[in-house]
């Protein structure tokens, strides 16, 4: 049964990537562990297109800033070559009213997600603001520059293991003077040595 509506999804030219996309959802609220990543603004004129990266989630938040309602179309991508539309939301929007949509992808994040806002063709004026939430990428490692050598910080690719070279190193330079300055005393050359 799978295999005979897989080969008329196929002759009907039905898969590929935006075969997949669905309808996002309407959500209550942006969860705890979520962001702003991003935003932006869509007019008649202009799609408002953003990308960002974050987690297997993201929610936007779009605000009518108008006094009449105003048609839209919510379009959320994986973006990456090619684009994978995730899902895409047509709906009108009341004036003043704010909607939160999500989508999500099941990746290893972080993911690179592209959200576009335009208006729909039923209006033909209007602005649109809207707000991109995900899960932040976590940051990189921070250098490691916490150690004090010859009376200034110095950054070392192996931690605290190249402190400890440069410790051994300066402590191997004095015990070698300190030797140095032995040997010329019991030969009885203090001044000269």
């Amino acid at each position: 049964m799978f295999l005979k509506v897989l080969a008329i999804l196929v002759i009907a030219g039905g898969v590929g990537p935006t075969a997949l996309a669905q309808s996002c959802e309407v959500a209550k609220s942006v969860p705890a562990d979520h962001r702003s990543l991003g935003s932006g603004s869509a007019t008649v004129h202009y799609k408002g297109t953003t990308s960002v990266r974050g987690g297997q989630s993201v929610y936007v938040k779009i605000k009518n800033e108008n006094v009449l309602g105003v048609s839209y179309i919510l379009t959320i991508e994986n973006d990456i070559q090619p684009p994978v539309t995730i899902c895409t939301y047509n709906a009108v929007l009341p004036p003043r009213a704010t909607v939160l949509l999500s989508g999500a992808l099941f990746a290893d994040p972080p993911v690179s997600w592209k959200v576009t806002v335009e208006i729909g063709d039923e209006s033909d004026a209007g602005v649109l603001t809207y707000d991109v939430y995900s899960v932040p990428p976590p940051a990189p490692p921070p250098k490691r520059k916490n150690f004090r050598a010859r009376g200034r910080e110095e950054d070392s690719p192996w931690g605290d293991l190249g402190h400890l070279g440069i410790v051994l190193s300066r402590q191997a330079e004095g015990a070698e003077k300190y030797w140095h300055t032995l040997s010329c005393a019991a030969r009885g050359q203090f001044w000269s040595c």
